[in-house]
């Protein structure tokens, strides 16, 4: 079974931002402490969630947790 969450590192806005920048999916607001703590584990500094705009359960957990 596929997990619903990811985190993938992002090599070139690593270097290009000087930051470690990964890209992360979640199918569920359930997903965002998994895909937190994925990103705390990978020593993450910057991160871009890509959620699907008509799931508004996870689009309000993921502002409510801090991601703009």
């Amino acid at each position: 079974m596929r997990p619903s969450f990811g985190v993938e590192p992002l090599a070139w806005d690593t270097q290009f931002w000087g930051v470690i920048a990964a890209r992360a999916t979640a199918e569920n607001a359930s997903d965002l402490p998994h895909v937190e703590e994925m990103c705390r584990r990978l020593g993450v500094d910057w991160i871009s969630l890509l959620a699907p705009v008509t799931n508004v359960d996870l689009v309000n957990e993921a502002v409510r947790t801090g991601y703009d």
